[in-house]
């Protein structure tokens, strides 16, 4: 039983973390002072696709976890949705040179932070069950959909493109619409009082 238990968490660990061998995140590290506009527009454009790659995966874990019916279908929706925009944007570097989506610009102390704080989200997610674990990956969800919001609206503001800045205004509407419904889910199952019914 022991083995099989490690196996699982294991299996759930490259699930939830997209840790395929031969898969990897995109580079760290500054961007120089000297920065063009490009850069620094491709490096937030590279930080919102990692998001969204990472939250496209989100509905593997329920492989091996269970939610409840409603929460199961909006996990399916935010890894649909999340794909589908993810995909926008590697089609915009397909298309042009200008969108460089392998860069992020962030420090290496920065990224490896955010690292240990996925580590740290998955295994609270593996370490827990039933209504600990829905709670913990509602929560999960609405701190990564708003973050990716936000930046898909910073994006935007810097989008010389106007098609380009609308498309990612509707992007953060899209994320920000996930994070409301994830909200709602969590409001419903705390209730008024904020304890878990």
């Amino acid at each position: 039983m022991m083995r099989s238990t490690s196996l699982l968490g294991v299996i759930l660990l490259v699930v939830t973390s997209g840790g395929l061998i031969g898969c990897s995140g995109p580079r760290a590290g500054s961007l120089p002072t000297s920065a063009s506009d490009a850069l620094e527009r491709s490096a937030g454009l590279t930080l919102l696709r990692d998001v969204l790659a990472r939250n496209a995966r989100v509905d593997g874990i329920l492989m091996f976890k269970t939610v409840d019916p409603p929460v199961k279908t909006l996990i399916g929706d935010i890894a649909s949705s999340c794909s589908r925009l993810r995909d926008r944007l590697d089609d915009w570097a397909r298309v042009e040179d200008a969108v460089d989506l392998e860069a992020t610009g962030l420090p290496a102390v920065e990224a490896r932070a955010r690292a240990l704080r996925e580590e740290w989200m998955t295994r609270t997610l593996l370490g827990s069950s039933g209504m600990e674990f829905q709670l913990n990956l509602l929560v999960s969800q609405v701190q990564a959909l708003g973050y990716a919001s936000a930046l898909a609206e910073a994006a935007a503001e810097r989008e010389p493109k106007v098609a380009r800045a609308e498309d990612l205004r509707h992007m953060a509407r899209t994320l920000q619409d996930l994070a409301s419904r994830v909200e709602a889910s969590l409001a419903a199952q705390c209730g008024e009082s904020g304890r878990i019914d």
